[in-house]
């Protein structure tokens, strides 16, 4: 979990589109995260990503005791992993995907209990950092195009939320730590932020021993845009009419801010115009219809005015 979101400075559009005005009085909605991390029983990419022991902590650690981790090599992303058997580089958990066949799924099971439950809309993880996406894509090599013999997912959750009424809702990660695996710093952003001396670390957790040029970086920035714009294009014509779309983190950790690619990436007014009435999230473009977020002690007291 970024702990990030809810310090971000967000504006509220909302869309006056009849189709998206059942959402201020949907109440409870259910959020499904599951993907190729449950082989290992495992939370949603975050158990790769080193540092975050440090970066999360709450009082936060001297700059001694970072420096006596770091020190130690010992970069995984919780030092008590040994105790379950849940340390994991990403190259490891990458490796997840062949292993995961999920015989026994069953959206229609999931959508009837919620709406048993009282739920009215359901939002089911796509693609989250991990990059696995539970459809096959057209785009890039991580999916069911290549597992599991292109079996869609999505499909699935979706008829079932229409044989039940409820609306139906697609998470979608900009962030994608396979696709940018060869430019992502497996090390937590907010490690290096605070504190001297961090290392880069690769797919192995591993110290970087090559830098890419800003000629490489630009070029990969470009086809991250296009990556972004060809899986958001599919989601939003391969399934009929989408309700939410909750599209996580500002897009800082993708392309820098400002950077031209942003241009070749999907835009908020053709994402509209593909899906007159969606309701979007802020985190990517940090304009949206509702508020998010992403902690219990973020939890609002008062009603909210987005």
């Amino acid at each position: 979990m970024d702990p990030g979101p809810q310090n971000r400075n967000y504006t509220y559009d909302h869309n006056t589109n009849p189709g998206a005005q059942w959402f201020p009085e949907a109440g409870l909605g259910m959020f499904i995260h599951w993907s190729i991390s449950s082989v290992k029983e495992l939370d949603l990419s975050w158990p790769m990503r080193a540092g975050t022991q440090i970066g999360w902590r709450s009082p936060k650690l001297s700059a001694d005791e970072v420096k006596k981790i770091m020190d130690s090599g010992d970069y995984f992303a919780d030092h008590e992993c040994e105790k379950n058997d849940s340390c994991i580089t990403p190259n490891e958990y990458f490796a997840l995907a062949k292993d995961f066949n999920p015989k026994h799924f069953n959206p229609e099971k999931w959508i009837k209990a919620a709406k048993g439950a009282g739920m009215t809309y359901a939002v089911l993880t796509v693609k989250h950092h991990d990059g696995f996406a539970l459809r096959p894509s057209a785009y890039g090599n991580f999916s069911t195009k290549n597992y599991l013999g292109g079996r869609d997912f999505v499909k699935e959750y979706v008829n079932a939320c229409r044989k039940y009424g409820l609306k139906v809702g697609l998470y979608f990660s900009p962030p994608d730590w396979y696709f940018d695996g060869d430019f992502q710093n497996f090390m937590y952003y907010g490690v290096a932020r605070d504190y001297a001396n961090i290392p880069a670390l690769d797919r192995d957790l591993k110290p970087k021993t090559t830098i890419k040029t800003n000629e490489e970086k630009q070029a990969h920035y470009n086809e991250v845009a296009a990556f972004i714009k060809g899986q958001i294009e599919e989601l939003l014509t391969n399934y009929g009419k989408i309700d939410v779309l909750w599209l996580d983190t500002d897009g800082v950790t993708v392309i820098p801010k400002g950077n031209p690619a942003w241009d070749k990436c999907i835009s908020m007014d053709h994402i509209r115009k593909l899906q007159p009435g969606i309701v979007i999230t802020p985190r990517l473009y940090g304009v949206g219809d509702y508020k998010t977020y992403e902690s219990d002690k973020q939890i609002p007291t008062e009603m909210q005015d987005g």
